[in-house]
């Protein structure tokens, strides 16, 4: 449902909101504190398949990571694609958290009751 409360408060707040610049530093420490909550998954995880397809599985997903945020710098480095951001980001970003919710609850299957 949080996808769902950030694109209702975006679209609200719209025209109030000003775009905030933010560097890398405090990009990495959002992600890091937000993927917290991944280490109590994995843990168990990887401590349940062995050494070393645990540190397989860690090294596939370090990366995958590399390689995503190497793209993502890339990417923001473009100024077509700053100049879309700054178009389009207030107008696009609520309807993609709506549909990230609407996905998110049917592959949870929480509709199941219906049908």
């Amino acid at each position: 449902m949080a996808p769902l409360a950030l694109a209702w408060h975006g679209w609200r707040h719209r025209n109030e909101l000003a775009p905030q610049r933010r560097g890398a530093t405090t990009t990495f420490l959002v992600t890091v504190g937000l993927g917290g909550d991944n280490i109590a998954i994995w843990i168990p995880i990887l401590r349940a398949q062995g050494v070393l397809r645990g540190i397989t599985v860690a090294l596939t997903i370090l990366v995958l990571d590399i390689g995503a945020v190497g793209l993502a710098r890339y990417l923001v480095q473009r100024p077509s694609v700053i100049q879309f951001g700054q178009r389009w980001s207030l107008t696009l970003m609520p309807p993609l958290y709506c549909g990230l919710a609407v996905l998110i609850v049917w592959q949870c299957r929480w509709f199941s009751f219906l049908g």
